[in-house]
């Protein structure tokens, strides 16, 4: 346990034994303090309202001769017995409530109960010596001789019993307070040197404990101070190697900081080297792609002259068959308009006209088979060509196909050399913003090194200064040693005095 916490433990037992003995000093005075306020308010006010009882039944008494005595002042007599009736009511009442509330003996009780009901037959006694005395005064002294004065003696009776028994109990209670105030002051008294002999048990333990401390930490720090002098030399000579090393790394990185600046411009020239780079690429692209889909249109052109030439040739083959079929009807029309001229001829006369008919008949024939010879001979053209023609669109669209996947392997290929060019781009900008942020960082690192160079020129003035500090702390030591072993000289010389023999 440290001094601070024993100082503080004994310094808070000293103060719970303290906060003991006002507790039970408090309570102490306050259990007296409510025994004697009960002792004046309970059985003073009892022994008062005793002795106002006996005061009561007197005037009773009083005004019930009066009436007997002075016929004249009846009235006025009357009207104080009521009222007396009236005060001994109260007064029973409130001492009735008082020996209930307080009372420590049953005999109180028993004792007002026989005074209320004495008082009870005495005045039911006096009303019919009252009402006796309206018709005959004499008959109603007699009958108070033989009833009132009875009762009335025996009422004064019990209250002086009552009175002597609350004297009684007024002298036992008055004797319990003393005995009970002289129990807590010597509670008081027990409690108090308690405390006082812990506080001192206590105090001397602290106090012998923290010496024996104090002689440890001496004895701590007088070699301790050796140690920390010869580490802060070591670390004055340590300090000032790191001074020299520091300016040296403070030098290093000024050039380091200069060597970062110069690639940081040229990775923001490369950077914007592959940046147009890219654009170029883009457009490469999208001219392949423009290229790849005007190509495909001629594909699709191709494909429709094709159709429309095997269209053409399949017509020529038509026009073929009907251009045989004019040529037979041609040889048919020349055989009819020879069949025609003959029975013509056999007609004589009246087959002239017909023989005109027939000739020229024979001449459309003869033409019509002229004009389908010629049609024959442009049809074999036209089917040469056009044989010759779907040929070369088969072989344009073999080509026009070959163009089409030559064109999208090169367009895939600008487009991984686009991907490509935008991935070093991006890498270049990567690189770029690299260089600005490692030189921003060799910026700060040049700063903070100079600040290092200045906290490690602080730092040796620092170590000088605590070399000093050691060195004083160790003379400290060697004197607080010095001290305590005086110490601990004088108490052994007070605990063991020399003989005087």
């Amino acid at each position: 346990m440290t001094i601070g916490k024993k100082i503080i433990g004994g310094y808070a037992v000293v103060m719970l034994l303290l906060l003991i003995a006002v507790t039970t000093g408090y309570y102490t005075i306050n259990l007296v303090q409510d025994k004697y306020s009960g002792f004046i308010d309970v059985d003073d006010k009892q022994i008062e309202d005793v002795n106002y009882l006996e005061l009561i039944v007197e005037s009773e008494i009083a005004d019930y001769r009066g009436f007997l005595l002075h016929p004249d002042m009846q009235k006025e007599y009357l009207d104080g017995l009521q009222e007396q009736y009236r005060l001994f009511a109260e007064t029973t009442a409130r001492l009735r409530t008082s020996i209930l509330s307080h009372g420590d003996s049953g005999e109180q009780l028993s004792m007002m109960d026989d005074i209320i009901s004495l008082q009870n037959k005495y005045k039911q006694a006096q009303e019919q010596i009252i009402t006796v005395s309206q018709a005959n005064l004499t008959d109603a002294i007699a009958m108070n001789a033989k009833e009132v004065v009875p009762l009335r003696e025996e009422l004064g009776n019990k209250i002086s019993q009552f009175h002597d028994l609350q004297m009684k109990l007024e002298v036992q209670k008055r004797a319990d307070v003393t005995a009970t105030a002289k129990n807590l002051l010597l509670v008081m008294i027990v409690v108090s040197f308690a405390a006082l002999i812990t506080g001192l048990a206590i105090g001397f333990y602290v106090t012998r404990s923290i010496t024996r401390q104090l002689r440890n930490a001496t004895a701590l720090i007088s070699s301790s101070s050796a140690e920390i002098l010869a580490t802060t030399t070591q670390l004055a000579s340590n300090a000032s190697e790191t001074a020299t090393a520091v300016s040296e790394t403070t030098a290093t990185t000024e050039e380091v900081k200069q060597t970062s600046r110069l690639s940081g411009e040229k990775a923001s020239y490369v950077s914007q080297s592959s940046q147009k780079a890219a654009s170029v690429a883009q457009l490469g692209k999208e001219a392949v792609a423009q290229n790849v889909e005007a190509i495909n249109k001629i594909k699709y052109q191709a494909e429709l002259v094709a159709q429309s030439i095997v269209k053409l040739s399949e017509q020529s083959q038509t026009i073929g068959d009907i251009t045989a079929t004019v040529n037979d009807l041609a040889e048919q029309s020349n055989l009819l308009a020879v069949n025609a001229a003959i029975e013509a001829a056999k007609a004589g006369e009246q087959g002239k006209g017909f023989g005109v008919v027939a000739g020229e008949i024979k001449n459309l024939s003869e033409q019509s088979k002229q004009a389908t010879a010629q049609v024959k001979n442009i049809l074999i053209d036209i089917q040469k060509s056009t044989s010759a023609a779907v040929m070369a669109t088969e072989q344009a669209g073999k080509a026009v196909e070959a163009g089409v996947k030559q064109a999208a392997v090169a367009g895939e290929s600008i487009k991984n050399l686009a991907e490509t060019v935008m991935e070093a781009s991006q890498a270049a900008t990567q690189v770029a913003a690299s260089s600005q942020q490692q030189l921003v960082g060799i910026d700060q690192i040049s700063k903070a090194m100079e600040n290092i160079k200045q906290a490690t020129q602080q730092n040796v003035a620092g170590a000088k200064q605590a070399e000093r500090a050691a060195q004083d702390l160790n003379e400290l030591g060697q004197k607080l040693k010095a001290m305590v072993e005086e110490s601990k000289i004088e108490r052994n010389l007070q605990t063991y005095p020399p003989d005087k023999h």
